[in-house]
């Protein structure tokens, strides 16, 4: 009978532990996704954003990898990110040869966010719908304000330079507007003329 209450309890204590597991191992594999809010400001309402990966992150050594083929391009150096602008001139040009694994679109507020793995992104505007956007940069997982986990949400806010409106983007508006002006300045100088000479021709008469 011991025996019997021995084994159950064996069992009991099996079953808890790998439940406990189970619990723990499903809270491990969320712990490193983090939310990336985008913020460009309601003038890049509309601009489409494609999403790269360029390196992966090794959770063992806490460093980057690159990703195949951008390891191949930058022969196997070490990623370093620190230097923001050398970074994104390194691996632009590869990017643009690249699949993105994302594409969005910012809101009517010029907001977009998703959630990503840990690794290296560059995000990159797609087209210019009414302006130019800088690009980004950014590695995750990323330590919190108090030093002991990770940061659950990112927020990246991006230079944005809105289109200005000119004869070379094919407002001719400012043509129209501009030739009007002139031809309605020299209607007034030649009637102020016209005048003058009215009034002389009159005095000279008396």
């Amino acid at each position: 009978m011991n025996m019997k209450k021995s084994v159950a309890y064996i069992v009991i204590i099996l079953i808890l532990g790998m439940s406990i597991y189970k619990q723990d191992v499903a809270a491990g594999s969320t712990d490193f996704i983090t939310t990336i809010r985008v913020e460009a400001g309601k003038e890049a309402a509309g601009e489409y954003i494609e999403i790269y990966r360029v390196a992966q992150w090794d959770e063992n050594t806490e460093r980057y990898t690159w990703e195949e083929a951008y390891d191949e391009a930058i022969s196997k150096e070490e990623v370093q990110i620190e230097e923001t602008k050398e970074f994104i001139t390194r691996v632009l040009p590869i990017a643009e040869e690249q699949s993105p694994v994302s594409q969005m679109e910012l809101d009517e507020n010029g907001q977009l966010s998703f959630e990503a793995d840990p690794g290296v992104y560059l995000l990159l505007q797609q087209g210019e719908v009414a302006g130019s956007m800088q690009p980004l940069l950014i590695g995750l997982p990323q330590t919190n304000a108090e030093g002991d986990g990770w940061e659950k949400e990112v927020v990246l806010y991006p230079k944005y330079a809105p289109q200005t409106e000119n004869p070379d983007t094919g407002d001719t508006r400012l043509v129209f507007f501009g030739g009007m002006g002139i031809l309605s300045g020299m209607g007034m100088i030649c009637l102020c003329l016209f005048r003058r000479k009215r009034e002389r021709s009159v005095s000279f008469r008396h």
